[in-house]
């Protein structure tokens, strides 16, 4: 493959990209790689707006405050509700689940403020300028709704200002005529950037055990430790966080448009909440952010290159767009998304996908490249 055809995802004002490689956009939407903008755009619902309530079997009574000389001693029991949530609040997760195990009455108040903790850490580019960028492209050729020529220089010295050998060294002009506003170029925004970390639930609760054990934490009261190791940490699955028994949308945020999960679906089944298999948000996503310099890349001017979006519950979107003007531009996606891939894939590949049996197994991730029965021969984008 050429490489100058390769592409990096990244949200270039964060400097944060996808992953630290590149891959040809075959790759990037055949192979199931797309699929990992999800795991950034997705925005989880909160504690209250959860499908299921926390279904704690331990009583929720606060302690009786003793009572010598008939003067209440004060301790923290003597706060009012509200006074601890606040507490559980300003704390981070791990103190907030330690704070919690100290009595099962805390430990039920601090459930659902880790779910929200969790979730404000999840869909980490919500809102932010996204862009597939190509490895060739002209110095200052940016999307116009992403930054200009010298709001990109900007960024970059802003960025870097405590340490501008880095970008000296790898703006060196052989003449010495050329500055960083003549040089830089919206791919040195990938070279630049770190790789942005996925956070899903079960990276949560794997980390929240972890740190629990090296405190060398206790359970004073009876029946908490078999709650926290056993019971309560049920109550949080990628489920909770990502519903499935409602429909979800992909939305620029910039444009104000939106796509349903259900008109790019190839079956109702494949549709798991934001996840959809096969081919899904991602691939919708990455067939419109495009940009390159290189005319043979067929798509190297993206309408949505730059633009910001999220993926949200439809009943999440109604109730806080209701005065807007939203349009509904799925079958325009999904039109686009059919086109290329059957351009690239033999005809038959949708009834393929369609008709063989594939079993769709909880939290499975499928290489979509292993089940579609690709061209011998690519054709490009």
């Amino acid at each position: 493959m050429d490489p100058d055809k390769y592409f990096a995802i990244l949200a270039p004002c964060e400097f944060k990209c996808l992953t630290r490689s590149t891959w040809d956009l075959s790759d990037w939407m055949f192979s199931g790689k797309a699929s990992l903008l999800v795991g950034l755009l997705a925005v989880p619902v909160l504690s209250h707006q959860r499908q299921r309530n926390f279904t704690s079997k331990l009583k929720n009574e606060l302690p009786r405050v003793a009572t010598a000389h008939g003067t209440s001693r004060i301790t923290i029991w003597s706060l009012p509700t509200e006074i601890h949530l606040m507490i559980l609040d300003q704390v981070d997760e791990y103190d907030c689940a330690c704070f919690g195990l100290t009595h099962i009455y805390f430990w039920q108040l601090a459930l659902p403020v880790l779910h929200d903790k969790w979730a404000s850490s999840m869909a980490p580019w919500a809102g932010k300028k996204i862009v597939a960028s190509g490895i060739e492209l002209e110095p200052g050729d940016f999307p116009n709704a992403l930054f200009s020529i010298d709001e990109a220089v900007t960024l970059v010295l802003s960025k870097f200002h405590s340490n501008l050998d880095r970008i000296q060294t790898m703006y060196v002009d052989p003449i010495g005529q050329l500055s960083l506003r003549e040089l830089l170029t919206l791919f040195d925004f990938f070279n630049l950037s770190d790789e942005q970390p996925i956070i899903t639930c079960e990276s949560k609760l794997e980390s929240l055990k972890s740190v629990v054990r090296k405190r060398g934490h206790t359970v004073p009261h009876e029946g908490l430790s078999t709650c926290f190791q056993a019971n309560e940490l049920t109550e949080f699955t990628e489920e909770d966080f990502y519903p499935r028994n409602e429909p979800w949308i992909l939305r620029n945020l910039t444009k104000r448009e939106f796509v349903r999960s259900e008109a790019i679906a190839l079956k109702p089944e494949y549709v798991r909440g934001p996840v959809i298999e096969l081919v899904g948000f991602g691939e919708a996503l990455l067939s419109r952010i495009c940009w390159s310099s290189n005319p043979d890349v067929a798509i190297d001017r993206g309408p949505w290159a730059g633009h910001r979006f999220d993926i949200i519950t439809l009943s999440r979107h109604a109730a806080t767009t209701r005065k807007e003007d939203w349009i509904d531009v799925s079958e325009e996606v999904s039109d686009s998304l059919h086109t290329i891939w059957n351009a690239n894939c033999t005809p038959e590949w949708q009834d393929f996908v369609t008709d063989r049996s594939i079993e769709i197994q909880e939290g499975a991730v499928y290489n979509s490249s292993k089940v579609l029965p690709l061209q011998a021969t690519a054709v490009r984008f």
